[in-house]
């Protein structure tokens, strides 16, 4: 198999900026210029990835719907026991909870927290501009 020359590699990098969750076969083409091997690898490695990610997600929900069967039993316990003021600090509490943890996962993408992802998409912005 002749070496890839540098404009595959040029190719390679432009292109790859622009891919998604499924890789374009021009793509997988040019990787498989670099070494045989390595499309496989690209497709298990990204399914690998996801199948992280759903196993991540979903424990994360069992999770919070454990937190939100906890806190409705501890104010239904509270009520029945006479501390009705406990009982609605927990329920707010937990509410707030709940809605403050489903903003930052919504806003957030793993990476940095939101201010840091605006600033970075300003920057790519000012970059792409003529």
């Amino acid at each position: 198999m002749a070496k890839p020359d540098n404009e595959t590699y040029a190719q390679l990098v432009t292109k790859h900026e622009h891919f998604g969750i499924v890789l374009n076969p021009e793509i997988l083409q040019l990787y498989k210029q670099v070494n045989d091997s390595l499309p496989d690898l690209i497709v298990q490695a990204i399914d690998g990835q996801l199948k992280r990610e759903y196993r991540y997600a979903l424990g994360g929900q069992v999770v919070a719907g454990l937190a939100l069967v906890l806190m409705a039993g501890g104010f239904v316990s509270l009520v029945m026991n006479g501390h009705e003021r406990s009982a609605y600090a927990l329920l707010g509490a937990g509410a707030l909870n709940i809605i403050g943890g489903f903003l930052r996962a919504r806003l957030s993408d793993g990476v940095g927290n939101l201010t840091e992802r605006i600033h970075n998409r300003t920057k790519m912005n000012e970059c792409a501009r003529p």
